[in-house]
């Protein structure tokens, strides 16, 4: 199920797909950039061990992403940094809350945005395949695609899709469909 928050106005996109492990992130972000053509910025930060470094490159690339409208895939991105560092990493809770509202802040400066928050069909085969219990991940997640959401639907260039596994196929075309729309009236 996708819930549209607005039209999307221009032929540039920036499309961040977030998520627990092993629930198809990669998957959709390797379908996307086929049919669009768009390259995959993958986990930026999200495997490095420091809170203020991955901050500074995630908002640095956000920044980009404001003043040069460029077409990019984001295979994680603030939402995971902000759930991986609090339940793995140990990030001071109203220091990683601030990083993700400032990340947040950037992101609704940006053009024609289009957030992907994947949810598991299978939490427990998901936790099997990755080695550990995600269900605290999982919950965490939905918790911040509610946020995004919330902010995200006051903007009139950008949408908001929430997915599984089985809709890929399905969320690929949608997507196209729209950057197709966005490069027809821009």
């Amino acid at each position: 199920m996708y819930s549209s928050v607005s039209l999307f106005l221009g032929g540039n996109m920036v499309i961040i797909i977030e998520g627990i492990d092993r629930i198809g992130k990669s998957t959709l972000c390797k379908k996307l950039s086929e049919k669009l053509g768009f390259p995959i910025y993958k986990e930026i930060g999200v495997e490095k061990k420091s809170r203020e470094g991955n901050t500074r490159s995630q908002m640095s690339l956000l920044s980009l992403c404001q003043t040069t409208n460029c077409n990019v895939i984001f295979d994680r991105l603030f939402a995971s940094e902000f759930v991986y560092g609090m339940l793995e990493r140990n990030y001071v809770v109203i220091e990683a809350i601030k990083d993700f509202n400032d990340a947040l802040d950037v992101l609704t400066k940006i053009s024609d945005v289009i957030y992907v928050g994947m949810y598991s069909t299978d939490i427990k085969k998901s936790s099997n395949e990755h080695g550990k219990d995600l269900s605290e991940h999982d919950r965490l997640f939905t918790m911040t695609n509610r946020f995004v959401k919330e902010k995200l639907s006051k903007k009139q260039d950008a949408r908001v899709i929430f997915c599984n596994y089985y809709d890929i196929d399905r969320i690929v075309n949608v997507i196209y469909e729209i950057y197709q729309e966005g490069i027809n009236n821009g």
